[in-house]
């Protein structure tokens, strides 16, 4: 992707299996469409650092009707590190959009439907996101 995306915010999360911490990114690109990228690993594990749609995660997802585990995400990162997709899983649960699936370990299932908070408002992730327009553009037609 080539187009400029603004970070909207930067997020920390424990890993999946607890031994490290994760940094990410979520950022709104030029057609106003939330995305989230993973940026950072304490540990030792490699990771791809790809943006990906939140629009995406929510169609991969929505093809489950069971609760699922990360690998229900390789889809995304296909031909990339194995570990993206666990930390993605790790990410999305961190920020609401997967919940843990009562008894059943390592399992997720939608939060409140995949959606994205941004500053505190909620916009869902196959609509536009609200980003403050450029204020070296405010006024010019």
């Amino acid at each position: 992707m080539n187009k400029e995306i603004k970070i909207e915010r930067v997020g920390t999360c424990q890993s999946l299996s607890g031994r490290s911490t994760l940094t990410y990114n979520i950022g709104c690109n030029e057609e106003k469409r939330l995305m989230i990228s993973l940026v950072g690993n304490s540990g030792k594990g490699l990771f791809n650092k790809d943006w990906i749609f939140l629009g995406e995660v929510e169609t991969v997802l929505a093809e489950y009707r069971e609760p699922v585990s990360s690998k229900a995400l390789y889809p995304l990162y296909k031909g990339k590190s194995a570990n993206s997709s666990g930390f993605l899983m790790a990410a999305l649960l961190k920020e609401g959009l997967v919940v843990e699936a009562t008894g059943a370990e390592n399992r997720f299932a939608f939060g409140k439907s995949v959606t994205s908070k941004v500053d505190g408002t909620e916009a869902a992730a196959t609509t536009p996101c609200s980003v403050p327009p450029d204020p070296g553009q405010v006024g010019e037609e």
